[in-house]
Parts: C-alpha cells; sequence; structure tokens
C-alpha cells in the first residue's frame, strides 16, 4: 500500500514539474515572439542625418547605388569600397539594407550625404535592430515608410 502511494506522489510531483516546464515553455515562446518581430508602425522607429554639403545643378544623369550589408558586418570595408570603387564613388543615391542607425550614421558622415532611416527589425542573434537607408547629396524631404504585406514569421532565425 505504501509503495502505490509513494508512486502517485511522484507522478504528482512529475505532473506538476511537466506543467511548471509547459508555463516556462510558453513565456519563452512569446518572448522569442516579440523579439522577431517586424517594426510595422508605419510612423517609425525613424532616423535623419544631414552630412551633406552644396549640391551642383543635376545634369540629367544619376546613379544609383543598393547593397544589402548583411547585419551592418563588415562595415568600414564597405566605407571604403564606397570611397575607393570608381563604380560606387560619389553615387547620387545609396539604397542600403540590413543595416544599424550606426552604421547609416558612420556612412553618411564620412561620404557627405544626408539620410532618411527606418528600423525595420529585431535580429535576436544579434541583438540588434536593423533596417533600411536612403542616403543622398540632396535635402530629404516628407521621408514615408510603407509597411509591405510579408512579415517574419515568430521565431525566425536567419544564419
Amino acid at each position: 500500500m505504501v509503495k502505490v502511494w509513494i508512486k502517485r506522489q511522484n507522478v504528482s510531483k512529475m505532473v506538476a514539474v511537466a506543467s511548471l516546464l509547459l508555463v516556462l515553455l510558453a513565456v519563452v515562446l512569446l518572448v522569442m515572439r516579440r523579439e522577431t518581430a517586424n517594426y510595422s508602425n508605419p510612423g517609425g522607429p525613424f532616423f535623419e542625418g544631414s552630412y551633406a554639403g552644396e549640391v551642383g545643378n543635376f545634369d540629367g544623369s544619376l546613379r544609383v547605388v543598393t547593397w544589402n550589408l548583411h547585419h551592418g558586418e563588415k562595415l568600414e570595408q564597405a566605407i571604403e569600397t564606397l570611397e575607393d570603387a570608381p563604380e560606387l564613388r560619389d553615387a547620387d543615391i545609396l539604397l542600403l539594407q540590413e543595416i544599424d542607425v550606426e552604421g547609416v550614421e558612420a556612412i553618411a558622415q564620412k561620404l557627405h550625404y544626408n539620410y532618411v532611416y527606418y528600423t525595420a527589425f529585431f535580429h535576436p542573434r544579434f541583438k540588434k535592430e536593423f533596417g533600411n537607408a536612403i542616403l543622398t547629396k540632396w535635402p530629404l524631404s516628407n521621408p514615408d515608410k510603407i509597411v509591405l504585406p510579408m512579415l517574419f514569421p515568430a521565431g525566425w532565425k536567419a544564419e
């Protein structure tokens, strides 16, 4: 009779522990979902800066450079390339993806661009926010963020 009581007591403890673990797992999943969510508010987070000097008259040609900086990695190399490569140097418009606000600020200051930047998402592995930037030698006005319907699913992990 005592053995049966001990087994039932152990089963009750195991059920209690399993229930606690399930609750903890649910909390972790909810936190992960919040961390990996896109920033879907059209108003921001938003940043801007002005570092361009005087701009000459528009000559009818426009050179646009777009670059996915893959989580802002190798920023110094990217700046050197933008300075040194003839095809990229002094582009009229730079469109940068997967960059953080500090990276945009560094490029804009070093290369003398004005910029607007919207944070798009928080990356849980890098523990940083990344987004998209438009940099140009001309003044920028009336920026807008258009939220596209494709969102990263909960638990998304980029490698």
